[in-house]
């Protein structure tokens, strides 16, 4: 872990003490408003209560990022701060908790959609951004794994519901699973809601969904090397780059692992 000389270290504690203080703060008014409370409850455990982090931050009497010795523990101070900007920041910033809910779409709506065959701009009543409900081509590769034996689990595509908005901006869906045994996963989020974050946190909703029903799969993915956004999703949900392949549809493309 890196210290920072004796001279230098009260010029960065004050910093970091009035960093930590706002990003306490922040983070302790999200983890209260969240929905999808795994991801807070996983994050308080790894830390710390969060209204801890944010009285003592207050007072001082406890500097969060000083080790015995006086100096200042970067490293933590970093992954803290870091943490609390990645979970709060893109909500934040657009003026409130921002709650993502997914909804699964039954073997009849799927059969129903496709015999419909045309742009769906709502779903179970529920009004839905242009483009965000399928396409036709995942609604119908799932339908076929299923016939072909595959539980619908892995079949069903799931729809991204801005739930304080009522209006359904993307999708995710499994891709099915690879000769190695992974588990693909596919996901978007239609234009005009972009740069939100709302495709990280669908993402995290669907492996949490998966965790939950107790399959230990690997999980894999693929992005466009010209698609950064779309690599910070991955990122963030913790898939590691573990190279490349061409594609004749859709280019060069980066794969993904999750790792374990």
């Amino acid at each position: 872990m890196m210290s920072l000389p004796y001279p230098l270290a009260p010029i960065y504690t004050s910093f970091f003490r009035l960093a930590s203080f706002v990003e306490a703060f922040r983070f302790r008014e999200f983890l209260r408003g969240i929905e999808y409370k795994k991801i807070a409850k996983l994050t308080i455990n790894k830390y710390e209560d969060a209204d801890s982090c944010f009285s003592r931050a207050i007072v001082g009497k406890c500097p969060l990022f000083m080790n015995k010795g006086g100096m200042l523990k970067i490293s933590r101070a970093l992954n803290f701060i870091q943490l609390a900007y990645w979970l709060s920041w893109s909500d934040l910033s657009y003026g409130g908790i921002m709650t993502v809910e997914l909804i699964t779409i039954s073997l009849p709506e799927t059969e129903a959609l496709l015999e419909s065959a045309g742009i769906s701009l709502s779903f179970r009543g529920i009004p839905a951004a242009e483009g965000a409900v399928g396409p036709d081509f995942v609604l119908a590769a799932g339908l076929s794994r299923y016939r072909g034996g595959e539980d619908w689990f892995f079949c069903a595509e799931r729809l991204f519901y801005l739930s304080d908005e009522n209006i359904i901006v993307g999708s995710a869906c499994w891709k099915g699973f690879h000769n190695s045994g992974a588990l693909e996963i596919g996901y978007g989020v239609v234009e005009a809601f972009r740069g939100r974050g709302i495709a990280s946190e669908g993402l995290a909703l669907m492996l949490a969904e998966l965790r939950e029903t107790g399959h230990m799969i690997p999980v894999s993915a693929e992005s466009a090397v010209d698609n950064p956004a779309s690599a910070r999703v991955l990122e963030k949900n913790g898939f590691i780059r573990q190279g490349r392949r061409c594609d004749p549809e859709d280019g060069l493309l980066d794969c993904w692992i999750l790792k374990t």
